[in-house]
């Protein structure tokens, strides 16, 4: 018996923000741990091709299966499509 896969039951939306300020990305995955293993079921973020990690600029959170992205101190160079991927679905906002 294979587990069902992973999907995106609240997609990205896009945001408008402003300069200086935070903006935050958020999506729901339709379950928490994979059956099979336990493990957490673990959403990775993207702008444009390069992978988000936590930083001083970037907050990535998890609450269950809500899943954020928070973008700190906003600028023009964060104009982009920011993208949250789980195994093999993807939902992306800008």
């Amino acid at each position: 018996v294979n587990e069902l896969p992973v999907n995106f039951v609240l997609p990205l939306i896009d945001k408008k923000s402003v300069e200086e300020e935070s903006v935050t990305f958020e999506c729901e995955v339709s379950k928490a741990f994979w059956k099979k293993t336990g493990r957490e079921v673990l959403v990775k973020w993207f702008k444009g091709e390069r992978e988000l990690r936590e930083s001083s600029k970037y907050s990535i959170r998890r609450d269950n299966v809500k899943h954020s992205l928070m973008i700190k101190e906003l600028d023009l160079d964060d104009i982009a499509e920011y993208t949250a991927v789980v195994d093999k679905e993807k939902t992306c906002g800008k």
